[in-house]
């Protein structure tokens, strides 16, 4: 700036000009140079300010891992391209996926329709893996070989069975001696005959056998027919072919109240036995006959009780399940238990299921 102010009366400093003095007599410096001729101080160029941070550590500097600038980055969902839409699979790799879902789905209709194969472990009360008779080859069964093929066969299953309202797999089946086939079932085209030694049997009883033989059948569709009484006895191998003692065909099934005396598989808390004698002939194995043992003395016992009807029929169901072919099961709540109960008085879903398998074997007119 200048000294004094240019905007008053006055002239400008020069050589013919007395220097300016302050008030207290001193010569400014600027005076002193524009005197001389020189360029006063103030025109210099002037310095650059420099901030100095007052906080600023003095001293060495610790050392500290040089840090280079990132580069610099786009994000991740700008820098991808943007997908077109594909037309799909071509015409050939469609017709690939559909072979592979319809081969999925057949496999699984496949796997899903197998019944449970049977335990391995035989039931207390039925039949060994080998028939009563003790036969099991196309030669002949036991003592007495095979009855003329094609008796009492018809040309279709001759019922159906019941509808199920619930299935369930706690069902099993006896174990199949034969190779081919996951389990043996009665042919459903003939009728399974039935007699019953009644000799002996608690009051009731042959009541009791029939109201338990109607349950089976609408259970599995297969039809029975009640031949009446016989005196023949149970015996541990019983032939499947008696011809002179019931004719020309495979004898009926025998249903025979007996006791330990007569039935050593009776002794202890045994109360019932029952299974099936098998033959196979064409390749397929089916049941031709059987056997129910039941313990006169421990019924009379039961039917004393109350309620011991219902607990006495559903011992004798329990019976023709093994006749049948079905298993024990350790589900406690399906009839086909090992052990009794009174509060499973009727086949339960698993029993049910098991013999809506049982009622549709195949046929067999070749036996």
């Amino acid at each position: 700036m200048s000294w004094p102010p240019t905007d008053g009366p006055g002239e400008a400093p020069g050589p013919s000009r007395p220097v300016p003095r302050s008030r207290t007599g001193r010569v400014p410096q600027w005076a002193l140079a524009e005197s001389d001729g020189r360029p006063r101080p103030d025109d210099a160029a002037e310095e650059p300010e420099v901030w100095v941070n007052p906080t600023a550590r003095q001293g060495p500097v610790p050392w500290r891992q040089s840090v280079r600038p990132l580069p610099s980055v786009r994000h991740v969902s700008a820098a991808r391209p943007q997908l077109k839409p594909s037309g799909g699979p071509s015409p050939f790799g469609k017709l690939i996926l559909l072979a592979a879902i319809a081969a999925l789905v057949a496999w699984a209709f496949i796997w899903l329709g197998q019944p449970r194969l049977a335990s391995t472990v035989q039931p207390s009360g039925t039949a060994n893996a080998a028939p009563f008779d003790g036969g099991s080859t196309a030669e002949g069964l036991g003592h007495g070989g095979f009855p003329p093929s094609g008796v009492d066969i018809a040309e279709s299953p001759l019922g159906v069975p019941a509808p199920l309202y619930e299935e369930s797999n706690s069902y099993r089946f006896l174990a199949s001696p034969s190779a081919g086939q996951d389990y043996i079932a009665y042919d459903p085209c003939r009728p399974i005959r039935y007699v019953v030694r009644a000799a002996d049997s608690p009051a009731g009883g042959t009541d009791l056998v029939h109201q338990a033989v109607e349950r089976v059948s609408a259970a599995t569709g297969l039809q029975f027919i009640y031949e009446g009484t016989t005196t023949e006895r149970p015996t541990e191998r019983r032939p499947s072919y008696q011809p002179d003692r019931y004719g020309e065909r495979w004898a009926p099934v025998l249903i025979a109240w007996s006791d330990p005396e007569h039935s050593p598989a009776l002794a202890g808390p045994t109360i019932g036995l029952g299974g099936s004698g098998w033959a196979s002939r064409g390749g397929v194995s089916a049941y031709v006959s059987g056997q129910i043992e039941l313990d006169t003395p421990q019924f009379r016992q039961l039917l004393g009780a109350p309620a011991g009807k219902n607990s006495a029929r559903a011992i004798i169901m329990h019976e023709l399940g093994h006749l049948i072919g079905l298993d024990h099961v350790d589900d406690p709540n399906q009839l086909m238990y090992a052990q009794a109960s009174h509060d499973i008085l009727e086949f339960a879903d698993g029993d049910l299921s098991g013999l809506s398998l049982l009622g549709q074997g195949e046929c067999v007119p070749e036996l």
